[in-house]
């Protein structure tokens, strides 16, 4: 069966629509699916920025945008996180969302959104139309009676309404320092800071009354399971005493709960502050990204301070024809100029772009893979204009 010429994709038209979009995610990715789908929560991210594709009338799939940012280098370039992917059963495999992917990868473009990204349930789709595994989201849980006694120099206060602009300067701080954090939107910080089933709790770490870290976090025991968790929604810590304050205020909790839940960087700087390697792994994932407009996103982020380099490419992108050829990338003082033309040396496909971009994988890396070729120079002198920490996101969408 295909689909191929009969689908029309737009904005949910009516609740009608939204009913049937919500219907197919709930019915998707949801343990529990709902009998009446809540249509409330899916017009908080806005109905302008939600797409369902309907044949013969009928929504056979939808899709969520979510315009926001990611950190790279010391600056915010945009982009548009995808979510809610979902198709109904009777319409999978039938090439809808890979139609639906490319209409929202134009829009996009025209748009001005240098880069997408997204959780991928599964990945060949999201592969055909140019995205790659560009970075982590990792969660470790760690038991609160081997975490240590940190120290407890700073001061730990319950924050209030009034403090809703200092986490968002903190968490940017810390989001500034990375490869791969979000720069997160008004929903996005909703997503967090929202009332929940169990009580939020939100604390500020200062110094002198100077905030040097935050924790949000709510407290909860899984249906069937022994030990109570401290569940992390947000944790910040911008100095090492801000982070062995967070250490002892979560050990003070070791005789009500058994395990803080956090997430974290791939090279945890917590980690640093605690006795012993009792973590695990509680989940791990990695996210893909996509290069929407390639001189763009080239032009948008940060480099290393100091550095002088060209580095030049040679595209091919079989989805967005304008990042097609040869594009030289200079870069000096920590700024980017993109012009086209060059020798094209390190000849890339747009999938191998992405996770070269945000230094997840190295150019010599990706040529072993079979998506960068190139003289090993050349591929040297990519991989310090794109070096930085491991790219890793605190939050999923």
């Amino acid at each position: 069966m295909t689909t191929q010429h009969t689908i029309e994709i737009s904005a949910p038209a009516d609740d009608e629509e939204l009913r049937a979009f919500r219907g197919m995610a709930d019915y998707a990715f949801s343990e529990n699916p709902p009998s009446t789908p809540d249509i409330a929560r899916v017009r908080r991210q806005g109905v302008e920025n939600l797409r369902v594709a309907r044949v013969r009338g009928v929504v056979a799939a939808g899709l969520g945008m979510l315009p926001m940012g990611q950190w790279f280098g010391g600056k915010s370039v945009p982009m548009v996180g995808i979510n809610a992917v979902a198709t109904a059963p009777e319409y999978r495999s039938t090439g809808i969302m890979s139609r639906m992917l490319r209409q929202m990868l134009e829009e996009a473009h025209a748009g001005g959104s240098p880069l997408s990204a997204l959780y991928p349930a599964t990945q060949p789709v999201y592969r055909r139309v140019g995205y790659e595994q560009a970075g982590i989201n990792i969660e470790y849980k760690h038991p609160l009676h081997a975490l240590g006694t940190g120290d407890r120099s700073l001061e730990v206060r319950r924050a209030g309404d009034e403090d809703t602009a200092t986490l968002h300067d903190i968490y940017a701080e810390r989001a500034r320092r990375t490869a791969g954090n979000l720069d997160r939107s008004e929903y996005m910080w909703a997503r967090i800071l929202e009332p929940r089933e169990a009580q939020l709790n939100i604390y500020l770490v200062e110094r002198d009354g100077t905030p040097e870290g935050y924790v949000i976090y709510t407290q909860g025991q899984a249906p069937g399971a022994k030990e109570k968790d401290i569940n992390c929604r947000d944790l910040v810590a911008l100095t090492a005493d801000a982070a062995r304050r967070v250490v002892a205020f979560f050990t003070d909790h070791r005789s009500t709960a058994e395990n803080l839940v956090w997430t974290g960087a791939p090279a945890e700087p917590l980690l640093l502050h605690v006795p012993n390697q009792a973590y695990k792994v509680g989940w791990y994932e990695q996210w893909m990204l996509r290069i929407v407009d390639v001189p763009a996103a080239l032009a948008a982020r940060g480099y290393p301070a100091g550095l002088e380099a060209e580095v030049h490419l040679d595209v091919r992108d079989d989805v967005l024809e304008p990042n097609n050829g040869r594009w030289v990338l200079t870069v000096a003082e920590g700024r980017a100029e993109v012009r086209q033309g060059g020798t094209g040396a390190i000849a890339v496909d747009v999938r191998g772009l992405a996770p070269m971009y945000t230094g997840y994988l190295s150019p010599l890396d990706l040529r072993t893979a079979g998506y960068v070729d190139g003289p090993e120079i050349d591929l040297t002198r990519a991989a310090t204009v794109f070096a930085g920490p491991t790219p890793w996101m605190a939050d999923g969408f």
